[in-house]
């Protein structure tokens, strides 16, 4: 693995996704081993609970077979006939997206908490650059009014149809927990509207913003 760590970091986590790929789709033609398997890799990700950072994730992997061991432990699980660094690879796959999850719920908290100090009425959730300095979609940002959670939740993707400036911009009305961003299940989107003209969307973000 390389001894750049970004390069190193990136290794590792297409290393995972691709363990994560193989394991899942052979689990359906082995439903003798899907248990363990499963038992197996969300017991490593548990004994992983304590890394809360990539980087230590990756400075962690040197150790997964230990990491199995323990976990197998832990359950009296029989690990025989298992493909061992397959299910840790996952299970780094897995600790990984939750991860990146606790991350971004940390900053998001933290950007509301110093937005609501200054006194500001909205907040971007995802401190996303300005969408003109972003070379490519996908793009979205996530603006939420402090008050009450409602937020303007806009995107812009590649356009299928090639209309346009070759791009699809979005907007649609979310409602968020105001004290943490979180998505509200048991409250829709509304007002959902897609454009093929980047100035067209701007109008009908600050328009909904103002309403």
């Amino acid at each position: 693995m390389s001894h750049n760590p970004k390069l190193k970091q990136q290794e590792a986590v297409r290393r995972w996704n691709a363990a994560e790929q193989r394991l899942y789709p052979a689990l359906l033609n082995s439903p003798a081993s899907y248990e363990r398997y499963t038992s197996l890799v969300r017991g490593i990700c548990d004994q992983l609970g304590s890394v809360r950072d990539i980087e230590a994730l990756v400075d962690t992997y040197d150790e997964g077979l230990d990491f199995a061991g323990a976990a197998a432990e832990a359950q009296s699980l029989p690990t025989q006939g298992l493909d061992i660094e397959l299910a840790v690879d996952a299970a780094f796959c897995l600790r990984y997206r939750e991860v990146l999850a606790e991350t971004r719920r940390d900053a998001v908290k933290e950007r509301i908490e110093e937005a609501r100090a200054r006194g500001d009425r909205w907040v971007d959730l995802e401190g996303s650059p300005p969408f003109l300095s972003m070379p490519f979609p996908p793009w979205r940002s996530i603006d939420m009014d402090l008050a009450d959670g409602t937020a303007i939740h806009a995107w812009v993707e590649e356009s299928l149809d090639g209309t346009g400036d070759g791009f699809e911009y979005g907007v649609e009305v979310v409602k968020l927990d105001p004290q943490t961003g979180g998505w509200l299940e048991d409250a829709p989107s509304s007002e959902r509207q897609s454009f093929s003209d980047y100035r067209n969307w701007q109008q009908a973000i600050e328009s909904l913003k103002a309403r």
